[in-house]
């Protein structure tokens, strides 16, 4: 197991704990469906910079940073979920907190 696969996976469990901190009551399950849809498309939208980034040489990646998809470490693509899914949920619960009216 490499160790960027330790930090995703400890990344993931600190980014579940504090997810679910954040949305005790029942509408997690509601931020959890918006933040995930969220994730997605902003992994799926960073995906051609790292492709590209990596593809002209603007950074270049370790020299075994594991499975990869089109030269795309995975590993960068769940780090890019996991952050823009931590990053949601602070987001949905700050503007629940400070009483934002739909």
């Amino acid at each position: 197991m490499s160790r960027y696969v330790v930090f995703n996976v400890t990344l993931a469990v600190v980014t579940s704990i504090i997810c679910a901190i954040l949305g005790r009551a029942g509408r997690f399950r509601r931020w959890a469906g918006t933040s995930a849809r969220a994730a997605t498309l902003v992994t799926a939208l960073g995906f051609p910079w790292d492709f590209f980034a990596g593809y002209l040489h603007a950074w270049n990646y370790p020299r075994d940073p594991g499975m990869r998809l089109y030269g795309v470490p995975i590993n960068d693509l769940i780090f890019m979920w996991i952050c823009t899914y931590l990053a949601c949920n602070i987001l949905l619960f700050a503007d629940e907190r400070n009483g934002s009216r739909d």
